[in-house]
This record gives C-alpha cells, sequence and structure tokens, in this order.
C-alpha cells in the first residue's frame, strides 16, 4: 500500500490541492456524492491540533476580545449612550472617514471584518439625497496585472509597484508573486467548498467581459477593513458583485495576520457573493455577517478569526440577536452546524429566497429537526450551550471549541444564591431571539423545582435549564419542572428566552422565575473497610465513607451490639454536606463479634454492620 506524505504534498501543491485530494480519496471509496459526514472528517483533518496551537498563540494575547470601531460605537448606542440623532451623526463620521482613509484607530482597535453592515445601516437611515451625496459607489480599481486562476474561476487583479503593491516574493516557482497565487488558492477553496461539496447556488455573473469572478488586491488598511464585496444593494432581487481585498494583512488591526488572515477573508466575502444568488434584503444584514463569520471557520478551522467577536456578542444576547453586527452572532452559526449538521445553513439560504432571513432559520428547522418549535426550540438551546464555554466546557457535549471560548459572565441580578425559595422578577422583557440567563444556586445541594411564568404571549418563550451533569430541559411557561442533585458549586442554570422572530414581539412582556427546594438528596454509606476487620497490629482501625445529602449541625456516631445495647459513642459535631469519613478504632474490651453502628443527626440516619475478629 502507498503511503502519502500529505505535509510535503501541501508545500508542493497548496492545500487547496491537498485538500481536494482527500476528498476524491473519501469519495472513492463509497459514492460520488459529497455528504456532510465525509465533509466533518476533511475537517478534523485539518483542525486535529489547531485547537492546541491557536491556545497557545492568542488565549493570552490582548487582542483577543478588542473591538473594532463599528462594534464599539454600536455597544454605546445599543446601551443608551447615544441617542438615535448622535448615534447616526457618528456613524456617517465613521464611514466617511473610512472611506477617506481619515480613520485613525485608538489602542488596541481592530479591523473592522467587513464593509457590508456599515453600509447597510447607513442605506437604511438616511434620505434619498443623503444617500446619493454621502454613498459612493465604489468603481473598479485599476491595476496593473491580472492573473487568472488555476481552476478558472477568478482573476486576481493586482500592482507590482507603488501604494496597492503586493510583495514581490516567488518562493512558489510561480510565475505570479506568492501573495497572488495564494489568493488565487484561497478563492477556489472557497468556492470548492461552498458550491461544489455543500450545494450553495453559483455567484450571479457580472457585465464584464470575463466570466470569471474578480477580485481585486488593494492596500486597505486605511480603511480600517479586511474586505469589501461590493455590489448595488439592490432590495429583493440577486446582483453581481466583485471584491476588496487587503494585500498584506501585516498590520496591527488584523486579529489574523498575513496568510491567514487573507484565507479567512475569502472565505467571508466569497460566501457573500454567493448569498447575492438568493436574495438581498439590507434588513438581513445581520444573517449574511453571521454566515459569512461563520464560514470562515468551515473553511479555516485551525485559523479561529471568529473567536473575537463572541464576547461582545454575551454583552448583546439580552438585546436581540436582530441588533448584533452579525460577525458578533457567528457563534449561532457554529450551533446550528454542530447541533442540526452543516446542511441546515444551505436549507436556510434556499428558503431566504422568498422569506426573511429570521422566518427561514425558523422553517428549516420546523422541516428537518425541530418539528414544533422551531427557532424558539433552537434559541433556548443555544442560550445554555454558551453557559459551558471557557473552563466551563465539556468535551464531547456542547461547542466544539468551546474551550477557547470567553466564559458567559453574570450581573449581579442575575445570579442567585437561596436556601428555600428564589425569585426574579425582572422590571423589562426581552426582545426578539434574545436571552438572559440566571444561575440559582442553593445553599445545599437540594432537588428543586423551576417555574417560569410569562405576563403574556407564552407562545414567543423558549426558555430552558439544566444542572450538572448537563441535561437541558425545556421550561415552557405556566410548567415547572424538576432537577435532581442541584448542587451548591454550579447550581441551576435557567435561561429566559424570547424565541419569537416576529418584529411585534419587542420585550414589553415581563417574566417570573421561581425556583423552590423540594427535597435534599439521599444520606448514603459510599463504604467501609476493612470488613470484617480482623484486628492485629496491622488492623487496628475501620474507615466509614458516607455522603450527606444535607449539612448536620451536630453528628453523632454510635456503635451497638446485637443485643441493641450502647457500646461505644462519639459526638462528630458539625459535618459538610457531601463526602466524609470516619474512622473508628474498636475498644480492647470488645470481643469478636457482629456490631452495629448508626451515623445520625438532624433528620439524618445512616445505619449498617461490621464484623470484629480478634
Amino acid at each position: 500500500m502507498s503511503v502519502i506524505n500529505f505535509t510535503q504534498l501541501n508545500s508542493i501543491y497548496g492545500e487547496f490541492i491537498v485538500y481536494s485530494f482527500i476528498i476524491l480519496q473519501l469519495l472513492s471509496r463509497e459514492s460520488l456524492i459529497f455528504t456532510p459526514s465525509k465533509y466533518s472528517l476533511i475537517l478534523k483533518f485539518r483542525s486535529a491540533v489547531g485547537i492546541a496551537l491557536f491556545t497557545a498563540a492568542f488565549m493570552n494575547s490582548s487582542a483577543l476580545f478588542s473591538q473594532d470601531a463599528y462594534t464599539k460605537l454600536r455597544a454605546r448606542y445599543l446601551e443608551n449612550e447615544l441617542s438615535e440623532q448622535e448615534y447616526v451623526v457618528n456613524l456617517k463620521s465613521l464611514y466617511q472617514r473610512l472611506r477617506t482613509g481619515k480613520y485613525q484607530p485608538e489602542q488596541d482597535e481592530m479591523a473592522i471584518k467587513c464593509m457590508l453592515p456599515v453600509r447597510a445601516e447607513m442605506v437604511n437611515r438616511l434620505s434619498p439625497l443623503e444617500k446619493s451625496t454621502l454613498l459612493d459607489h465604489l468603481t473598479r480599481p485599476l491595476t496593473q496585472k491580472s492573473y487568472l486562476t488555476e481552476g478558472g474561476n477568478f482573476i486576481i487583479h493586482y500592482d507590482t509597484t507603488g501604494v496597492h503593491a503586493v510583495e514581490l516574493s516567488y518562493t512558489l516557482g510561480k510565475t505570479v508573486p506568492d501573495w497572488v497565487y495564494e489568493t488565487g488558492l484561497a478563492y477556489e477553496w472557497a468556492r470548492f467548498l461552498l458550491i461544489d461539496s455543500l450545494g450553495y447556488r453559483i455567484p450571479p455573473i457580472d457585465t464584464i467581459e470575463e466570466p470569471e469572478y474578480d477580485v481585486y488586491i488593494q492596500e486597505l488598511s486605511g480603511d480600517l477593513i479586511y474586505g469589501e464585496t461590493v455590489f448595488e444593494f439592490l432590495e429583493n432581487t440577486t446582483q453581481s458583485s466583485w471584491i476588496r481585498a487587503e494585500n498584506d494583512y501585516s498590520e496591527a488591526i488584523y486579529f489574523s495576520n498575513g496568510l491567514d488572515g487573507m484565507k479567512v477573508t475569502a472565505a467571508h466575502e466569497y460566501f457573500h457573493a454567493v448569498q447575492l444568488a438568493y436574495n438581498f434584503r439590507s434588513l438581513d444584514i445581520w444573517f449574511f455577517e453571521l454566515a459569512s463569520t461563520w464560514f470562515e471557520d468551515v473553511g479555516y478551522d485551525d485559523i479561529n478569526d471568529y473567536l473575537q467577536y463572541i464576547e461582545s456578542y454575551y454583552r448583546i444576547a439580552h438585546r436581540s440577536l436582530f441588533l448584533s453586527n452579525g460577525f458578533q452572532a457567528a457563534i449561532f452559526g457554529k450551533f446550528l452546524e454542530e447541533n442540526y449538521g452543516i446542511g441546515i445553513m444551505n436549507s436556510i439560504w434556499e428558503l431566504s429566497v422568498d422569506n426573511s432571513a429570521a422566518a427561514s432559520i425558523d422553517l428549516a428547522l420546523k422541516l428537518e429537526v425541530e418539528k414544533t418549535d422551531g427557532i424558539k426550540a433552537a434559541f433556548g438551546k443555544f442560550a445554555l450551550w454558551t453557559w459551558y464555554t471557557g473552563a466551563r466546557s465539556i468535551e464531547d457535549v456542547f461547542f466544539e471549541e468551546a474551550s477557547l471560548y470567553p466564559e458567559f459572565k453574570l450581573n449581579a441580578d442575575q445570579d442567585t444564591t437561596f436556601s428555600e425559595v428564589a425569585l426574579i422578577s425582572p422590571l423589562f422583557g426581552l426582545n426578539q431571539l434574545a436571552f438572559k440567563l440566571y444561575r440559582f444556586t442553593p445553599v445545599r445541594s437540594s432537588t428543586v423545582k423551576a417555574t417560569f411564568t410569562a405576563d403574556s404571549k407564552p407562545e414567543v418563550w423558549g426558555s430552558a435549564m439544566t444542572a450538572d451533569p448537563p441535561l437541558i430541559i425545556s421550561l415552557q411557561p405556566g410548567v415547572s419542572a424538576n432537577a435532581a442533585n442541584v448542587n451548591n458549586i454550579s447550581g441551576l442554570i435557567v435561561a429566559a428566552v424570547n424565541g419569537s422572530f416576529k418584529l411585534s414581539d419587542v420585550g414589553t412582556d415581563r417574566y417570573t422565575i421561581e425556583v423552590h427546594v423540594t427535597g435534599l438528596p439521599p444520606s448514603t454509606l459510599v463504604s467501609l473497610y476493612p470488613n470484617p476487620l480482623e484486628y492485629d497490629a496491622d488492623n487496628t482501625v475501620i474507615n466509614i465513607s458516607y455522603e450527606l445529602g444535607a449539612a448536620v449541625n451536630s453528628g453523632l456516631f454510635t456503635v451497638y451490639d446485637l443485643l441493641g445495647r450502647t457500646v461505644y459513642r462519639e459526638q462528630l459535631g458539625a459535618l459538610p454536606q457531601g463526602l466524609n469519613l470516619l474512622i473508628y478504632a474498636p475498644e480492647s474490651r470488645l470481643s469478636s463479634a457482629v456490631y452495629l453502628y448508626r451515623i445520625s443527626g438532624d433528620g439524618v440516619k445512616i445505619n449498617g454492620k461490621f464484623t470484629l475478629l480478634r
């Protein structure tokens, strides 16, 4: 059997060829049909060491959770620091400075992933006169050279001199600079995955002479962006496009530098081109960006550029998925893929031809998996998935890369310790596709009953709860659910979720969460050894391990003979809930016999027996 050295193959032909070769090998074993299960095998090949490498490189980086200027501006607006009018004024100023290259980033401020949401907000918020004045109509750059990719699907336009020039390195032995050749491979790889492998539509062909898709390599760091898919912003129609991409990604404003930055941009922007083959609605920009940022990780699982946006999504999760800039919500795309399969995203885009993005998600889920509650049920699960991130991550249970994610942090009003009853009744409700997590921690591990009550519109709520070990339980309004053995460390996690996507279901409706202790776990013997105790110089004590379902204020240990007479008594004092160990040394006056013992206190009774042999 021949052995293939993939590392050597990669160095010679580039990763696009290597991945294609692996795919062909997989296909030849069974059939000529590409399936998501086969696709996942390819991802495993590429990501085996990705998580370890990423953790070592970035988890201590201050840039990991920095924000771009647009995300920071939106955060101020969503937190009511800016009025609507002030936000529009600031947005106009930001857009103009970005377009003219006059924006000076603050310390640790990152590049904007894509100009699409910024431009979309301008379109939706400006008057017709302002649009004609402020919104530039980008024309295709005039470049010095062009390169038809080996796959024949793209023309890469570039300069070799001047401000937009690429590095003139030819180590790959090609007739074009390495950067240009690598760019071609990245776009061909994105096309191969999306169209040939996953079955998405081909982007509309433009009116330019050549049918190939055009990518223009430019110096974009002054614009503070990774890249941009340029099109006419015509509503409710398909349309052609072209792409602007940075010429080196070497600046500190880019979370992923060099080829990594180029690759995720190729995946991101080309998926935008594909999305325009379905329909364009500016109100669905959040989903355009969610899907493109999600696809970056599909194409390049080991780069993880999307991680920089997760923490900022946590901060707005209680507002609405619609209010995210899309980059932030890529984590929801990861949830859809990992929970329902990679094909769910394609189904959503097909349905988006005639439906809004949110309605398409709901329909896709109802057709394939969540047949009754659709997006409402899915969003309840998703909310709890976000809890099991960072140090709380559980391998092979929730997000595949959860250990790399920041932990979801709770405010003081979301974190309650209680003895018998806890009640949460927020002053405000939740908007569409928004959630809020709550932790209820009993002072001692207990069995609890949780009840979620909606003041009105119970049909919009998709709440859920979980405890350790994690088991997600749907918590329907007005219907109580029980959770056994909720411990006094991790507690019970309840997600209040507005699972509606209708614009009318805004967050004016209040809700209440009530949690009652209904019982304590039993107290039991864990082990007793040695039994029998064959008393000699080396064996003089009996070890009794026992589990207390609740703390005991004053414990008592008593030993009886078979006639019920007390032969030994010891005050144990206060005993904590959980595992305890008692070491008993029988007195020399006790003869060989079977003895009974009891551990008691505050209603606890643990009985047993042991044999003493002298």
